[in-house]
Order: structure tokens, then C-alpha cells, then sequence
């Protein structure tokens, strides 16, 4: 985590900063998608837009 933040900003800040964008990238994800959720059960999908994506629904990195 070196950068030009890395030395302005504590890095207890900067941790719960990334943090907090992952929660919100995990709540907010649904609202991102334009189609209704589904199963997918393939793993060898040839689907560019699908293939690899962030589910939909998740546990948002809850331990």
C-alpha cells in the first residue's frame, strides 16, 4: 500500500477507508445490475459480460 497517500494519511484511516468501500461496493452491488439475480451454475462461461463478475448477491466479505 505504497503510494502518494500512503505518508499524508494514517493508516488506520486508509484501512478503514478500504474497508468501508468494500462494504459498500457489496451492499450497492445489486443496483449496479441491470438484469433480475439467477443461478449461474456454470463455471466455463464464454460470456464476456457475465464470465467472472461480482455476485449479485454476497455475503459482502463477512467472515
Amino acid at each position: 500500500m505504497k503510494g502518494k497517500f500512503f505518508n499524508q494519511y494514517p493508516i488506520e484511516d486508509l484501512k478503514l477507508w478500504v474497508n468501508k468501500f468494500f462494504k459498500l461496493w457489496c451492499i450497492n452491488q445489486r443496483k449496479r445490475e441491470r438484469y433480475a439475480p439467477s443461478f449461474h451454475l456454470d463455471d466455463e462461461n464464454l460470456d464476456p459480460k457475465t464470465w467472472c463478475r461480482f455476485p449479485i448477491l454476497s455475503g459482502g466479505y463477512k467472515k
